[in-house]
C-alpha cells in the first residue's frame, strides 16, 4: 500500500518549512539595511560637496553630530579644516574655534558660519570672556574662509589657519546656535551636548617607546605548559591595550572602534587603571588564589594524561582562563569600600559613604550639640595634577550657589593644598571665604593616586534644624597657573554627582536636576522593553508553538493577535515618548537607537495590516503572505531586543534592571528551545502516522 498526496498538481506547503535556515540570510540583510548609515560608515567615507580639496584626517566629534576634516602641514605650521554640523534650528549658525590659552569657550578664537540673505558667510570672533563676544581679527592668521549649506541640513565651514610652530595639539571648541539677531549670533543652548563640545585636536601622532612584545610561544602538545605561557602573554597584552585606550584622546584616535569606546567611557564618567595592594583588593585576591589552585590541578591532570596535538585543553584549564580574565577585569574601585580606608593621622569618623559617582568616598561625624560637621572626602582627580572638590549648597541642589572645598597638589612644592571657593554661578567660580565657618582644613595624597580633604564645618542654623544638607562633589583635570580651576568634563557621572546628606541617619540620597526628564526616560524604557522586548517575542512563541496542538485551534490565533496588538499599542506609546524626548534634547542624538526605533514602528505597522489582509489557508496567495508575515515578524524580534539593550546602555539604570531583562530573555529563549524540540517530535509523529495509515479505497489513506 502507498499513500498519495491530497492534490498531485499543487505541492502541499508545510508551515514548518517556512522557518528554515535559508530565511536567515534575507532577514540578516534586512536588519543590515535598517542600521543607521552614520554608524555603519566612518567619517572618511563622507564626501564634502562643492569639489573641495581632500583632507588627510577626519573625526566624528563626540557631540552635536559634528565632523571635522583636517590636514596639518608641519613645514609651514598651517592647518586646513572643514567643519560640518547641523545648526540648532533652521537659520542658525555653526562655529569651530581654537583656544590658545585654555579649554572651553572663554578665550577661544572662533570661525562662525551662517546664512545671510541666502548665501553662506564666515565671520571671525574673539571670545575674550563669556560676556564679551566681539567680531574682529583673531590672534592668528586665517585665510580661505568660506562655507556652504548641504542638502542634509548640515553646514560646512572651510578655512586655513596658522598655528604655533612645533605645536603637537590644539584645544578645540565647537558649537551650534539657533539663529542670528541684528548680525550677532544668538546664544546657544546649555544642554549637556553643548557644554561638552570641547576637546583636544592632536596634530602630530606621538610615538611612545614600548617594550618589545613577547615572542609567540609554541605550546608543547605533550606537556600542556605552553598553553599557560600563552595565557600569560595574552593577559599582559590585554593590559597594554587597555592602557593605550586610556591614554588616547577621542579626536586623535585613528581607530573608529577606539574612538567609540572612548566616547562611551566619557558618557559613563571617570575611569582609570590603578594599582591596588592585594590586601585592599580582597575580591581579586580570592580570584587569584582560586585560579592558582585550578592551574595546579590542570598541571597534575596534564602530567597524568598526555594530550594529543588535536585534543582540547582540559576543562579546568579553560576555567582557569575565564577566572584569570575576570580577575584582571575586576575594578579596584568595586573592591574598595569606605569601611576599609584608613588615614595617615588615624582620624576616626562615625559614618562613611561610598558615593555613587566618580569613585568618591565621604567620611563624616556630626555633633548636634554644637552643629559641627567633620568630614574627610576622598576622590581621584580626573588627571594627574587635577583637583577634587566637595561642597555644601545652602539653598538648592547642583553646583550653582555651592560653597566648595577644593584640594589639589601644588605643582611647585608637591604638597596638597585646600582652598575655599564660592561658586555663585556657572561663570563665577571665585576663591574666597565661604558663607559659613570652616577650620582645620588639611589634605593629603594617598598611595593609590587619590587625594583626601579634611575639614570641620559650622553647619548653618537652618540646615542644622532640618538635619539635611545638599552636597555636591566633583573632580577636574588641572589647575591654571593663576590658581583657577580648569572646568570638569560634562559626562554623565559629573553631572549627577550631587545628593542630600542626612546628618542624623548618616545616609545619603542622590538627586538629579532633571527628575522630570529622567522620569520620561524611564517611562520610555519600560514601555519599549515590555512591548518590543517581551510581548512581541511572547506573541511569536504562541504562534510558533501553541498552534502545533490541534486542540488549541483557534485559541492560539486569538492569543497571538491579542499579544501582538497589545505590544504594538504599548510600543507606539513608547515610540511617542522617545520622539518627545528627542524634541526636548536638541544636539543630543542617539542615531542608531532612533533609526532602529523608526524602523520598528514602520515594520510593526505593516505587520498589523497582515491581520486585515490575511487570505484563507487554501488561497493561492497564502504562501506569499506567510513569507511576508514571518519575515517581518522575525525582523521585529531581532531589532526589538537589540534596541532594548541599546536603550539600556543609553539610560544606564542600575545593573539589576539590565540583569532582570537578560534573565527574561534567557528564560524565553530556553522555553523556545524546549518547545521547538517538542514541536518537532509532535510534527514528526503526526507525519509518521499519516504515512503508515492503510489505504481504504475512500480517502486515499488520509484521516
Amino acid at each position: 500500500m502507498r499513500s498519495t498526496p491530497d492534490n498531485p498538481t499543487k505541492p502541499k506547503m508545510n508551515m514548518g518549512s517556512l522557518f528554515t535556515p535559508s530565511l536567515l540570510l534575507p532577514l540578516f540583510c534586512l536588519c543590515l539595511t535598517l542600521i543607521s548609515p552614520t554608524h555603519s560608515t566612518d567619517c572618511s567615507s563622507l564626501k564634502l560637496s562643492g569639489g573641495k580639496k581632500q583632507y588627510s584626517n577626519c573625526t566624528h566629534l563626540p557631540t552635536l553630530n559634528a565632523t571635522l576634516h583636517f590636514t596639518y602641514n608641519a613645514t609651514n605650521s598651517s592647518l586646513s579644516i572643514a567643519f560640518s554640523a547641523p545648526p540648532a534650528k533652521a537659520g542658525g549658525w555653526i562655529a569651530w574655534a581654537v583656544n590658545p590659552t585654555g579649554t572651553g569657550m572663554a578665550g577661544s578664537q572662533t570661525l562662525l558660519a551662517f546664512k545671510n540673505n541666502g548665501s553662506m558667510v564666515v565671520k571671525t570672533y574673539n571670545i575674550s570672556s563669556y560676556s564679551s563676544i566681539v567680531e574682529g581679527k583673531l590672534s592668528f592668521d586665517v585665510w580661505e574662509l568660506e562655507a556652504e549649506a548641504g542638502s542634509d541640513g548640515k553646514m560646512v565651514l572651510y578655512g586655513s589657519l596658522k598655528v604655533e610652530e612645533s605645536a603637537e595639539k590644539l584645544n578645540q571648541v565647537w558649537q551650534v546656535g539657533p539663529g542670528i539677531a541684528d548680525g550677532h549670533p544668538m546664544k546657544h543652548e546649555f544642554d549637556k551636548a553643548n557644554l561638552g563640545s570641547v576637546g583636544e585636536l592632536q596634530l602630530v601622532e606621538k610615538l611612545t617607546p614600548s617594550s618589545p612584545s613577547p615572542s609567540p610561544q609554541v605550546a608543547n602538545a605533550n606537556s600542556g605548559y605552553g598553553l599557560r605561557v600563552t595565557q600569560l602573554n595574552v593577559g599582559f597584552w590585554i593590559l597594554e591595550v587597555v592602557k593605550i585606550i586610556q591614554e588616547s584622546q577621542p579626536a586623535s584616535a585613528n581607530s573608529t572602534l577606539v574612538r567609540r569606546i572612548l566616547r562611551l567611557l566619557k558618557l559613563v564618567g571617570y575611569w582609570r587603571i590603578r594599582h591596588v595592594p592585594k590586601e585592599e583588593n580582597r575580591v581579586a585576591d580570592s580570584f587569584a588564589k582560586m585560579s592558582t589552585t585550578l592551574a595546579t590541578e590542570a598541571g597534575s591532570l596534564t602530567d597524568r594524561k598526555k594530550m594529543s596535538p588535536s585534543s582540547p585543553p582540559p576543562l579546568s584549564s579553560a576555567f582557569f582562563i575565564c577566572i584569570s580574565f575576570l580577575a584582571l577585569m575586576i575594578s579596584p574601585s568595586a573592591a574598595l569600600t569606605c569601611s576599609s580606608q584608613t588615614f595617615t593621622h588615624n582620624q576616626v569618623y562615625s559614618n562613611c559613604l561610598d558615593l555613587p559617582y566618580l569613585s568618591s568616598y565621604l567620611h563624616f561625624s556630626y555633633d548636634s550639640s554644637n552643629t559641627t560637621l567633620s568630614i574627610a572626602f576622598i576622590a581621584t582627580p580626573f588627571k594627574s595634577g587635577g583637583w577634587i572638590a566637595w561642597a555644601i549648597n545652602p539653598k538648592t541642589t547642583g553646583m550653582a550657589g555651592s560653597q566648595a572645598l577644593v584640594g589639589y597638589k601644588n605643582s611647585t612644592t608637591g604638597t596638597v593644598q585646600v582652598h575655599t571657593f564660592d561658586v555663585s554661578s556657572y561663570s563665577s567660580i571665585v576663591a574666597k571665604d565661604l558663607s559659613f565657618e570652616v577650620w582645620d582644613k588639611t589634605a593629603e595624597s594617598r598611595s593609590d593616586g587619590s587625594l583626601a580633604i579634611f575639614a570641620k564645618i559650622k553647619v548653618p542654623a537652618d540646615l542644622a534644624a532640618s538635619g539635611k544638607i545638599n552636597q555636591v562633589w566633583q573632580v577636574g583635570p588641572s589647575v591654571g597657573t593663576d590658581g583657577g580651576l580648569v572646568p570638569h568634563v560634562y559626562a554623565g557621572a559629573n553631572l549627577q554627582s550631587k545628593g542630600t546628606l542626612d546628618l542624623k541617619s548618616g545616609q545619603s540620597s542622590t538627586s538629579s536636576g532633571g527628575d522630570d526628564r529622567l522620569k520620561k526616560k524611564n517611562i520610555h524604557g519600560i514601555l519599549n522593553a515590555v512591548s518590543w522586548g517581551i510581548l512581541f517575542p511572547l506573541g511569536a512563541m504562541i504562534a510558533r508553538y501553541i498552534r502545533t496542538f490541534e486542540s488549541a485551534d483557534p485559541a492560539w490565533f486569538y492569543l497571538h493577535a491579542f499579544c501582538q496588538v497589545s505590544a504594538y499599542a504599548i510600543g507606539v506609546a513608547g515610540w511617542g515618548t522617545g520622539l518627545k524626548l528627542g524634541s526636548e534634547s536638541p544636539g543630543i542624538t542617539y542615531s542608531t537607537h532612533r533609526n532602529i526605533g523608526i524602523a520598528l514602528f514602520v515594520l510593526a505597522t505593516v505587520q498589523i495590516f497582515a491581520l486585515f489582509i490575511r487570505p484563507k489557508k487554501d488561497h493561492k496567495y497564502r504562501f506569499y503572505w506567510n513569507v511576508y508575515h514571518h519575515s517581518f515578524g522575525y525582523a521585529i524580534l531581532v531589532l526589538g531586543i537589540f534596541n532594548v539593550f541599546k536603550g539600556i546602555n543609553i539610560l544606564k539604570p542600575e545593573d539589576k534592571w539590565k540583569t532582570a531583562y537578560m534573565i527574561v530573555i534567557i528564560a524565553l529563549g530556553g522555553i523556545s528551545l524546549l518547545l521547538e524540540a517538542i514541536t518537532w517530535v509532535v510534527v514528526l509523529k503526526r507525519k509518521s502516522r499519516k504515512s503508515t495509515k492503510p489505504y481504504d479505497g475512500h480517502n486515499n489513506g488520509q484521516s
